[in-house]
């Protein structure tokens, strides 16, 4: 996935999620420790598409100086996620092996004490220390007071592993937006509800 939102595309339902999330995101301000925001549901609810309509708001897009998005999947390497972590805030590609000390070292010069919104999409990885033990130490070192990474999981274990913030569990839509996706995805534009 990427962070890009499409603008053409009709979103059904999460205008409440959303206000929520980024009030509680921009309200960790003055936290010195990197928090940490799991949204949990199951596949198909809307987690990656409410996490890019968090990112692309625009009082998101003011109030952190760093901002970037990760989907992570299956692949939950420390050192291939410090890399690409690395690329993303430099706009630059990493040419360091994946050694964690230059890595670490990349990563503090790449940061500063920028407050920063990393956004981890599609997290599968339910081994504790790959986080607890390795990741977080090295992302909590950097950045500025106030950083928040967003987390999309379908894993619960996922989600309190990695949280430092309540999980968000996403619910179903209600049945007056389901009725409008599946009119606009089985009709299109030109469909008028009968009584």
């Amino acid at each position: 996935t990427h962070s890009g939102l499409d603008e053409s595309a009709d979103i059904f339902g999460r205008e409440h999620d959303k206000e929520v999330l980024v009030k509680l995101m921009l309200d960790q301000h003055d936290q010195q420790n990197l928090q940490v925001l799991p949204i949990v549901g199951m596949g198909g609810l809307g987690k990656t598409t409410l996490a890019k309509l968090i990112y692309n708001d625009p009082s998101v897009q003011e109030h952190f100086q760093l901002k970037m998005w990760h989907c992570v999947s299956e692949n939950f390497e420390v050192g291939s996620l410090l890399k690409s972590i690395v690329e993303l805030a430099t706009n630059r590609r990493c040419q360091l092996i994946n050694t964690i000390e230059l890595l670490r070292r990349q990563l503090e010069e790449a940061f500063g004490r920028r407050r920063f919104l990393l956004v981890l999409d599609d997290v599968w990885n339910d081994e504790e220390n790959k986080w607890a033990d390795d990741l977080k130490p090295l992302l909590n070192s950097v950045g500025g007071a106030g950083s928040v990474i967003v987390v999309t999981t379908q894993s619960q274990r996922v989600a309190s592993i990695m949280g430092t913030l309540e999980p968000y569990e996403l619910r179903c839509l209600n049945e007056d937006d389901s009725w409008e996706v599946f009119s606009k995805r089985a009709f299109g534009k030109q469909v008028q509800e009968q009584a």
